[in-house]
């Protein structure tokens, strides 16, 4: 890979680390409650739907929405990790940022419902996302040891 196209890359991890980011904190960060929205709505009713026919049973909203943090957080674990040089910051990084939103939304956000899960949840996900990052660059360049 040239200087060149190794910048180009750079440019484009950040402009999507950056964009994502703005995703996220509009969902963490702003007043939308979590039980307002007409996707939470559907998903509420498809779940007693199953459930009134007995399928699924061991699937509850509260599953539903953990899993649902961890998948938001993945991207922005594998677009940080893919930016740093080093990996040990990745669990400060990811634990962090998981806090801030809860701490913000218990100060802030009365309408919001900060809650310890959330915070093991994003950082999950955070952690998957910069774990897959990892794999890919052992991948992309065999016998390196990740630590640039």
């Amino acid at each position: 890979m040239t200087g060149a196209s190794r910048v180009t890359g750079r440019r484009i991890r950040i402009a999507l680390l950056v964009v994502y980011s703005a995703f996220v904190a509009y969902m963490t960060l702003t007043p939308r409650g979590p039980g307002d929205g007409a996707f939470t709505r559907w998903v509420k009713r498809s779940l007693d739907a199953l459930h009134a026919q007995g399928v699924a049973l061991w699937i509850d909203f509260l599953t539903i929405e953990f899993l649902a943090n961890v998948a938001m957080f993945v991207p922005l674990g594998l677009l940080t990790a893919l930016l740093l040089r080093r990996r040990w910051p990745l669990l400060v990084i990811g634990t962090a940022a998981s806090a801030f939103i809860e701490l913000w939304q218990a100060l802030f956000l009365p309408e919001r419902y900060p809650d310890w899960r959330d915070l093991v949840s994003n950082t999950i996900g955070f952690l998957l996302g910069a774990a897959m990052a990892v794999v890919v660059e052992r991948v992309r360049h065999p016998g390196s040891s990740g630590q640039k």
